[in-house]
């Protein structure tokens, strides 16, 4: 699970609103088959859970964070993603991996062009793999 310290992300990015942010993330994720959890400073009565983002809300988002790390059992649980100084400090200590908010790319890949003539279909056919099991057989060892 990716935790990621909310505002840290936002202002890091081009991104204007938390909403967009959390629409942006939960594309991403569900993309990747992860979840996250977003941390924002303050209290918001909307939630903008998803399912595969959890947002909340602490008056502190810093201070909530150093607490979920430092009550982790499992650093390989968490992804850390944030620029701050002293919970990237904690996450190194508890062994969590750590990106930097302005290091992490949640963009979705593109989908290369496929230029005319190049083949598009990478799996073999059954014919073709009877063909190659069969060319593979020859190199056999008696």
């Amino acid at each position: 699970m990716y935790l990621i310290d909310g505002y840290n992300l936002l202002y890091s990015t081009d991104i204007e609103t938390k909403e967009e942010l959390i629409s942006t993330l939960n594309k991403y994720f569900i993309y990747r088959k992860k979840t996250a959890r977003v941390v924002f400073d303050g209290f918001d009565d909307f939630d903008l859970s998803t399912n595969s983002v959890q947002v909340e809300y602490a008056g502190d988002a810093d201070e909530r964070i150093a607490e979920i790390l430092k009550e982790c059992d499992n650093p390989s649980y968490y992804v850390l993603v944030t620029s701050d100084k002293e919970l990237r400090f904690i996450a190194r200590q508890k062994k969590v991996k750590i990106i930097r908010s302005e290091e992490f790319n949640f963009l979705m890949p593109t989908v290369k062009a496929v230029e005319s003539g190049e083949e598009t279909d990478f799996f073999l056919t059954d014919s073709e793999v009877q063909a190659q099991l069969k060319e593979f057989n020859n190199f056999k060892k008696d």
